[in-house]
């Protein structure tokens, strides 16, 4: 727990004592932010770099958590109407346009945030793990890893140099690859099937998010339950 942080966690606590109630983790988070976000207004700064990651973590950990239902919902749709009964190939054209449709922008959104935040998170980690104290953090360290070094070669380094295994290595390139192909194809809703496909590729963002945030704070920010 930062400095910034503990007077909103300890009120928390405080209403949850007084009241005999328990907060989710979510909510929690979502309270912790709304009062960082109101102190800083008062003085006139900007919110801290921690907090600003903790708001982009918890919100892409809403936009998952629509995605998850928006599949169980296009799901219960497709069941028992005339889509069932179409051929093989005609159904599965049918379920990914679906699935397109309905889904598109949240894909889209999880997966810019998602990346910009797995670079970031490459950055630090190479910045922790890979240079001579002395150096660490300094403005031209951080130029060199941050403006003068492609994600690709940032996940090459981190895995060559022993900084991550095989598993975190190949879920980051996928993902890095599939937003590149959202991002950049004129259709991106070409870039691979909406449904199941596309959900495996946001298990791997999560996945690949959350073994960089243990390597950087000794723990996850999702619990292993919510890999």
């Amino acid at each position: 727990m930062s400095e910034d942080t503990a007077p909103f966690v300890s009120e928390i606590n405080n209403l949850e004592e007084e009241y005999g109630i328990e907060f989710p983790d979510e909510l929690r988070v979502k309270m912790v932010e709304a009062g960082i976000q109101l102190l800083a207004e008062d003085r006139g700064e900007e919110v801290p770099e921690s907090l600003q990651r903790l708001n982009t973590l918890s919100g892409l950990n809403r936009i998952y958590g629509n995605l998850r239902d928006k599949v169980k919902e296009l799901n219960e749709m497709i069941e028992g109407s005339a889509i069932e009964d179409l051929e093989d190939e005609r159904q599965d054209r049918a379920e990914s346009l679906l699935a397109r449709i309905y889904m598109h922008d949240d894909i889209l959104m999880f997966f810019i945030l998602a990346q910009d935040f797995i670079e970031i998170y490459s950055i630090d980690v190479l910045n922790e793990e890979l240079i001579e104290e002395d150096f660490r953090g300094t403005n031209e360290t951080m130029k060199t890893l941050d403006r003068r070094m492609s994600q690709p070669v940032r996940e090459h380094l981190l895995y060559r140099c022993g900084v991550i295994g095989h598993k975190l290595y190949k879920n980051m390139r996928s993902f890095r690859d599939h937003r590149n192909d959202l991002v950049h194809k004129k259709d991106f809703r070409q870039a691979f099937d909406f449904q199941d496909g596309v959900m495996l590729e946001v298990d791997k963002g999560m996945y690949s998010i959350n073994e960089l945030h243990y390597m950087l704070e000794g723990e996850r920010f999702w619990s292993e339950e919510g890999e």
